[in-house]
């Protein structure tokens, strides 16, 4: 603990000092301790790859300790997408693994005998290769059917539910009178005269526009005048104010 930071943690200025250092020491290690046992708990005792058997080394010892890997393989499986966007699950795996386990150098360093024999056993492969590529894509075919049988029962469930509502509907109505009457009753309520609509002429509808604005007309030149009439019986109310006059020309008729 060189820097400034670890100098001033084991820098004592007093006993308070001290314990309230000691105790923030404390806290820090244990949050660090409980992180680590979190990241590691299956390699620490009582694990479940704290004592691992010989077969689970054998089968991970091609197993990378980084994810440095995973993420070159996602950046080519992105790249193959963007060039090829059509490309089937199944080349796109095989395009991967082309590139990463790298087969034409590994069958240019073998000898001729040896390449051919290679080649013969792939060729016997082939047809169960191609059953089990034809039995994947069965179960994922069905799955993909089971998956859209699902959707479509619970978007009919509400449909369903509806029917059952109107039929438990119905039939509590039916118990409670008689359909008969009811259909009566509905007939009956047919007899009665729907309210009859009155459509006023255009002429009309002008003429009663123009009695509305006179009305409005007089009722604002009133109350104009009233104004007119309060302001004259309190002459100081009119000091301050600016009035337009109208003169006449000698000769010319009053304005």
């Amino acid at each position: 603990m060189t820097s400034e930071l670890g100098i001033s943690l084991l820098r004592t200025q007093g006993p308070d000092l001290e314990l309230l250092t000691k105790i923030a020491l404390e806290l820090i290690t244990l949050e660090l301790l409980v992180l680590v046992e979190r990241q590691a708990f299956s390699q620490l005792p009582e694990g479940k790859y704290w004592n691992p058997s010989k077969e689970l080394i054998e089968s991970t010892k091609s197993v990378h300790k980084t994810n440095v890997m995973g993420e070159r393989e996602m950046v080519v499986l992105n790249n193959l997408l963007h060039c090829k966007p059509g490309i089937s699950a199944h080349n796109l795996e095989t395009m991967l693994m082309w590139w990463q386990n790298k087969p034409a150098s590994y069958l240019e360093d073998l000898t001729k005998p040896q390449r051919e024999k290679l080649h013969m056993e792939a060729k016997k492969k082939i047809p169960q290769m191609k059953c089990a590529i034809s039995q994947h894509r069965k179960v994922l075919k069905e799955k993909v059917e089971q998956k859209l049988k699902n959707k479509h029962q619970k978007k009919e469930k509400p449909e369903v539910r509806h029917i059952n509502m109107c039929l438990k509907a119905s039939r509590e109505v039916f118990s409670y009178a008689n359909l008969e009457e009811i259909l009566a009753r509905n007939d009956s309520a047919n007899e009665f005269p729907a309210p009859t609509l009155v459509y006023k002429k255009p002429e009309d509808i002008d003429q009663a526009t123009v009695e509305k604005k006179r009305e409005l007309k007089l009722k604002l030149e009133k109350a104009r005048k009233g104004r007119q009439a309060a302001k004259a019986k309190d002459p100081s109310s009119l000091v301050g104010q600016r009035f337009l006059h109208q003169c006449n020309e000698p000769g010319e008729p009053a304005q």
